[in-house]
């Protein structure tokens, strides 16, 4: 017996004609030579001798094969052709299962025999029906879901959908029961109607092949910029076409970082703006992910120009002048947020900022007394580096160190204001003060002295004031200077 139970079956179509429900008598029989005459063996559960009935069942396409069933004589062995296929219960009713069978009409021979003997044949005619394939494309709400497959074909027969290049893009299996399928295919990523070639495959055989149209709607375009055209820097705004509801993403070519995000609207135009440009020339490609997760991109070349840079001008130390301070300031002109370097060959002397057009710095490091040609560079981003050259002298005093010469030290002075002097380094600030109230204020000459006149009236007491000192360059100091005040 080859097989007794098959899984997905399928009602096919088929008839059944009896050729003999009579024994035949001795002359008609049939020996069977392979099979030993059966003894029988009388028993009450015995259901007395049937009328020989063969009977289609179920069928299966896809394992081709076919149920058959029917009444017979208890015991009886059932043949199919020239196999032994199975035996009559004891209730007179038998089933088995053939297989091997072929698509379309299988013409098949049954027999009862009983104690080697043919006893009764009867003659089946099994068809498996293919189903034909029907087929069509349902997009979803989302423009991130591919889109469905769906229809009907044979029951359990793979369905499966190829594009216009062969490639297989989905398949799934029919149901069983009805013959229902449906199954994601991969989008073509590219605009407008595709043609879909679908078929079965069942028992090694492909079969049922139909074209299935699917239209993904339209591909993204870019209408401005136009192409080649000059941009000022910063954010750039495109406008084109494309599917209705996608969405969109913008890059520059070779980049994986998005540089901006729109939306194509229900009329099928979309703006987006992208992130600020750098100077250069670049190429946006606009990217849509359109319905059934279908992804076209359009991309255009642009240059985005350097921007309009402020001249660098050096307007501290002028030409040729004489510095008379070790920490020499420099100042001048330039492009808002360039960076300025002062610089020798080989050391820089200070960096800063332009801030509102105007930048300045003082030396990081005392100046010898000599001649200097030193180099101002701008640096602008995107634009570029300009260079300046400057020609001075220092000629500083010797620096002198931060001190109080008058009043001297408990000194007794009979003005109301009076005058503090003494040395410091040239160009310093000074700052004569109390614990909370400013005395007077002055510069240290070139030659590291300095004086200033109290601004406040003082009255008899016993003082104990601070001197301050902020040198160029940033360094402070401070001393005490101690002193009585006798008005007459």
């Amino acid at each position: 017996m080859r097989k007794l139970c098959t899984a997905a079956l399928t009602t096919g179509l088929a008839t059944a004609t009896i050729v003999s429900g009579l024994a035949l008598g001795p002359a008609a029989a049939t020996a069977l030579p392979t099979e030993a005459p059966a003894t029988p063996t009388a028993t009450s559960s015995t259901a007395p001798a049937a009328a020989f009935t063969a009977r289609v069942g179920a069928t299966d396409i896809v394992d081709r094969s076919a149920v058959l069933h029917g009444t017979g004589t208890p015991s009886a062995t059932i043949r199919v052709g020239d196999r032994v296929a199975g035996t009559v219960g004891t209730d007179g009713t038998w089933k088995v299962t053939v297989d091997s069978l072929r698509l379309g009409i299988n013409t098949l021979t049954v027999q009862q025999v009983v104690g080697g003997t043919v006893v009764d044949t009867a003659t089946v005619t099994v068809t498996l029906t293919r189903a034909a394939t029907t087929g069509s494309v349902r997009f979803a709400g989302f423009v991130t879901e591919r889109a469905t497959m769906s229809g009907t074909a044979t029951g359990g027969a793979t369905v499966i959908a190829r594009d216009a290049a062969g490639t297989r893009i989905g398949s799934g299996i029919a149901d069983g029961v009805g013959g229902a399928y449906s199954f994601p295919i991969t989008a073509p990523n590219k605009a407008g109607a595709t043609t879909i070639t679908v078929w079965q495959s069942a028992a090694e055989e492909s079969f049922g092949h139909i074209d299935v149209t699917a239209n993904y709607g339209s591909g993204v375009d870019i209408v401005t910029p136009a192409a080649g055209s000059e941009h000022e820097p910063g954010r750039l705004v495109v406008v084109g076409h494309g599917e209705a509801n996608s969405l969109l993403e913008a890059r520059l070519a070779g980049s994986p970082t998005v540089i901006g995000t729109g939306e194509v609207n229900g009329f099928g135009d979309y703006t987006l703006r992208t992130s600020d440009l750098a100077p250069g020339r670049h190429t946006i490609e606009v990217t849509q992910k359109s319905r059934g997760a279908n992804t076209t991109t359009a991309s255009v070349a642009v240059v985005v120009k350097a921007p309009a840079v402020s001249p660098l001008i050096v307007t501290s130390p002028t030409a040729g002048s004489t510095v008379t301070t070790p920490r020499a300031t420099f100042a001048g002109r330039g492009h808002d947020g360039a960076k300025i370097t002062v610089r020798g060959t080989s050391r820089t002397v200070c960096e800063t900022t332009v801030v509102n057009g105007r930048w300045s710095c003082t030396a990081d490091f005392d100046l010898s007394n000599t001649s200097y040609a030193l180099f101002v560079d701008q640096t602008v981003t995107g634009s570029g580096k300009t260079t300046a050259t400057i020609a001075f002298q220092v000629a500083a005093q010797p620096t002198k160190p931060l001190a109080v010469t008058s009043p001297g030290a408990n000194a007794v002075v009979t003005t109301a204001k009076p005058t503090f002097t003494g040395t410091g380094a040239a160009g310093a600030t000074i700052t004569v003060r109390g614990t909370t109230r400013t005395i007077c204020e002055t510069t240290v000459r070139a030659d590291g002295t300095w004086s200033c006149v109290s601004g406040i009236s003082l009255g008899n007491s016993t003082y104990n004031v601070y001197v301050d000192q902020k040198a160029p360059g940033g360094a402070t100091s401070t001393i005490e200077a101690a002193f009585s005040i006798r008005l007459a």
